[in-house]
């Protein structure tokens, strides 16, 4: 599916979006993006590792506000648990803590991180 297109969720204020993103963990802390290839590039533009258990997120489009925002994991590596600790959507970043329990831990390669953003749109208003 190569179609860049979503639908818009309909509020009384303006017209919202919601997006989904994931990347894989990697050896040594490195990210992969699944969806780089497929899905017109996914909504990720880079992912960056930064130290155990933090990654810096680029996304692919900018927005001018953010309405809600939750991420979370799918993987073998127990216990590990993903936080967002900063996100601008008008600048195009984010920065996702994983980590078990109160200790940080790099995302293994069996581990996807899965983030959802709800967002204003501004080309609709």
């Amino acid at each position: 599916m190569a179609n860049r297109d979503t639908d818009f969720i309909r509020t009384p204020r303006s017209d919202v979006q919601l997006l989904t993103m994931k990347f894989v963990g990697g050896a040594a802390g490195q990210p992969t993006l699944p969806e780089a290839t497929q899905y017109g590039g996914g909504e990720l533009s880079a992912v960056t590792w930064s130290a155990t258990g933090q990654y810096a997120c680029v996304f692919r489009k900018k927005y001018p506000q953010l309405l809600s925002v939750d991420a979370y994991i799918v993987g073998a590596t127990a216990g590990l648990q993903a936080r967002v600790t900063a996100i601008d959507v008008a600048a195009g970043t984010m920065s996702i803590q994983t980590e078990v329990g109160a200790v940080a831990t790099n995302a293994a390669t069996t581990d996807t991180i899965y983030v959802r953003l709800v967002v204003r749109n501004s080309g609709r208003n």
